[in-house]
């Protein structure tokens, strides 16, 4: 079970829930061994309540993708600790996490819609067609269903992993660079998405080199060149 501080930021107000906490996290690759140890991320904290979109901003190599691997438990940190609550009125109490890397490797020989009723299989919720058809729908994929993942553009299948990483309502939702291969529509479907999933609870965090969409959906910016906050 996660616990968290009763206090653990000034600006937490009212009943704002805190969904996920970063507790001065450093990550350094490599070992004492290594010729070569690198610190993708030194002392970073940050907290995000219920609800809330905070837009992760930075160059090549400032820690962004570290960061959201870090909070999905791929890697883990080399000191400090993450902490994800979950919804303590489910059935299941493992937190709900939706991610979608840069750079998303799916099974090729597999269908998108096969793809994404697996998901939905494996995350134990009956596979809803309607809602399948929806996502599909708007993200312009409907012609491509029952083609094979691995004859997708790469536009295409950033498109069938973040409607992967969205399907099952997540109460974290964790994007590295959601914006970098869509076109216009698509990248206006994904911002109504979030909009949605936040207004019905979801946290959201995502990675953003400079694209000017995230202001329009974020309720916070993160620098990790400054390590402050600049919105």
């Amino acid at each position: 079970m996660f616990g968290f501080l009763e206090n653990p930021i000034n600006f937490l107000k009212g009943d704002l829930k805190l969904t996920l906490e970063v507790d001065n996290v450093t990550k350094v690759y490599g070992n004492r061994f290594s010729r070569i140890r690198v610190r993708a991320l030194n002392k970073f904290s940050i907290s995000l309540v219920k609800g809330e979109v905070v837009c992760v901003k930075g160059r090549n190599g400032s820690g962004k993708s570290t960061l959201l691997r870090l909070i999905t438990g791929l890697i883990h940190p080399t000191s400090g600790r993450i902490r994800i609550k979950f919804d303590e009125n489910a059935s299941n109490l493992s937190p709900r996490v939706g991610y979608c890397p840069d750079n998303p490797f799916i099974y090729p020989n597999v269908t998108i819609s096969t793809f994404l009723r697996l998901i939905s299989s494996i995350l134990q919720r009956n596979p809803d067609d309607s809602h399948l058809e929806e996502f599909l729908g708007s993200f312009s994929l409907v012609k491509w269903r029952d083609e094979p993942i691995g004859s997708l553009s790469k536009g295409m299948l950033h498109k069938v992993a973040l409607i992967a990483s969205m399907i099952d309502q997540p109460q974290l939702l964790v994007l590295d660079e959601p914006f970098s291969s869509l076109d216009e529509s698509s990248a206006i479907v994904l911002m109504n998405n979030i909009q949605r999933l936040s207004s019905q609870g979801s946290t959201i965090i995502f990675a953003d080199l400079s694209s000017d969409r995230s202001e329009e959906i974020s309720d916070r910016i993160v620098d990790l060149d400054e390590a402050k906050v600049v919105l």
